[in-house]
């Protein structure tokens, strides 16, 4: 996505990448209350710590965020790597958590965390789930981009479709 707008920030969140749970529902005093899976809530809040973090030592980025309009994300999530796994670069990553859930939780935490105000203001997405290279870390790598106007509608969007004969 390098080819996009300017980099308002990039923040990479160590650990395991973790999907979003779903809401459970349990009964306690014959009422039904829901509740995010502690997994879920542990992630969040660890994000939300690296997001507050980088945002106190660079604070002239909460400001380039808030102000920006249609942002570009771009989620990459490295799992660690298995002893079964050939090469030493990265593999494409297949297994749970489901890429979707990633996105979900990181959205989430970048929302909760107050760097943007709502996760509607994502225009373009771009997101990956691999395991590891030889001697990298299972992490989540994060960049929020400006999306410039030229970029909101792919160039062959609008083109009439050809019969082929």
């Amino acid at each position: 996505m390098s080819a996009h707008g300017e980099l308002l920030l990039e923040v990479v969140f160590p650990g395991e990448p973790v999907g979003k749970g779903r809401p459970r529902v349990a009964l306690h005093g014959g009422k039904a209350r829901a509740y995010t899976p502690a997994k879920t809530k542990a992630w969040e809040a660890h994000a939300g710590l690296v997001l507050k973090d980088h945002l106190r030592v660079h604070p002239e980025l909460r400001d380039a965020l808030l102000g920006s309009g249609p942002l570009a994300v771009e989620i990459e999530a490295v799992k660690a790597r298995r002893r079964a796994d050939k090469g030493r670069g990265r593999i494409v990553r297949t297994v749970k958590p489901d890429l979707d859930n990633v996105i979900k939780i990181v959205l989430d935490a970048v929302v909760k965390a107050g760097v943007i105000t709502d996760d509607a203001l994502v225009a373009r997405l771009e997101a990956s789930q691999w395991h590891a290279a030889v001697g990298e870390g299972a992490h989540t790598r994060l960049r929020i981009r400006t999306l410039r106007e030229a970029e909101w509608i792919p160039l062959n969007f609008y083109q009439e479709p050809t019969l082929g004969f």
